[in-house]
């Protein structure tokens, strides 16, 4: 064959096309195992009315270039309440900041007043939000009792908005058991700052509405800048890894546990460049006390196991 039909033959003969780039993840769950038997349906059986009082208590600790840095243990009384019911088992459910105080850690003591003077004003907000039985929340909002909540009050609020959603568990559609394991992602606003969190689950215990567990989690966030005012700062490496243990119970809609986070990232602005690392420990506990500051009766709006028990060996 002659050079030119062999040219012939290469222009007729049709290229592979570049297989287009996969679609990003997004946010859901996905059953790794379905534990062992017996297996059951885990959804939340919520009932109008049904009201449980919690304490949500967080310790932050940042390491800089500058030394280490630790603030005082925010602590918030929270009353969660289911307001409605649709028939299909979807609720309303509130979360009501009934009181909130800084409490004294180790080096803290030069900044307890401005603490509590901060604290203060996240007291008789209200997050509220569509639940479904298997613990897909929508329509989250946050009722601000009449309050402006402007900036800087705005983004110490998104966090705590945040905060309030993580007592809620994402739970498969298949029945399980003791040791079933899933993975959840979700997309987590940190103040400016965008975060990937991917949690495996793994339930330890079964018992009527409480599910018990253990979760490790992985955190990402792409190279992104931070606008304050008119400074800007861009922000890299964006990484970290979390543990937890607790017990969810279906029928409150509260999270009994503890869990702790560390996120690194590097700050720069012009030439400087500032590894940070945030570390974030989220205690919750069933209510036991009053907090310093606390909410005057009817200033904000208000709103049994039938299975057996299953644990781990």
């Amino acid at each position: 064959m002659t050079f030119a039909a062999w040219l012939a033959v290469i222009g007729c003969r049709s290229e592979d096309k570049p297989k287009p780039p996969p679609p990003p993840p997004t946010d859901g769950l996905e059953l790794i195992s379905a534990g062992a038997p017996p297996r059951q349906p885990l959804r939340y059986r919520l009932a109008p009315d049904t009201r449980a009082s919690i304490e949500l208590a967080v310790d932050v600790d940042l390491t800089t270039v500058d030394g280490a840095i630790s603030l005082p243990t925010i602590a918030l009384a929270l009353d969660v309440i289911t307001a409605t019911v649709d028939p299909d088992g979807t609720g309303i459910v509130r979360s009501v900041v009934t009181g909130a105080t800084a409490r004294e850690r180790p080096g803290t003591e030069s900044v307890m007043k401005l603490m509590n003077r901060q604290v203060a004003l996240v007291v008789g907000l209200v997050q509220s939000a569509r639940l479904s039985p298997t613990g897909q929340l929508s329509e989250s909002k946050l009722e601000a009792a009449g309050r402006d909540l402007a900036k800087p009050m705005q983004e110490q609020v998104s966090t705590l908005a945040q905060a309030l959603e993580g007592v809620v568990m994402p739970l498969p559609l298949d029945p399980v058991g003791v040791g079933a394991a899933w993975n959840y992602r979700r997309t987590l606003q940190l103040n400016q700052l965008t975060v990937i969190a991917t949690t495996q689950v793994q339930v330890t215990a079964i018992e009527g509405d409480r599910v018990s567990y253990t979760s490790t989690t992985q955190l990402a966030g792409a190279d992104q800048i931070l606008v304050q005012g008119e400074a800007s700062v861009q922000v890299t490496g964006v990484k970290g890894h979390g543990t937890a243990q607790g017990t969810a119970d279906l029928a409150k809609v509260i999270v009994i546990g503890e869990h702790r986070a560390e996120l690194g990232f590097t700050m720069a602005a012009g030439d400087q460049q500032r590894p940070t690392t945030m570390t974030m420990t989220t205690r919750t506990t069933p209510a036991t006390g009053s907090p310093a500051v606390t909410l005057e009766p009817g200033s904000a709006s208000q709103g049994s196991d039938a299975q057996g028990a299953h644990k781990a060996p």
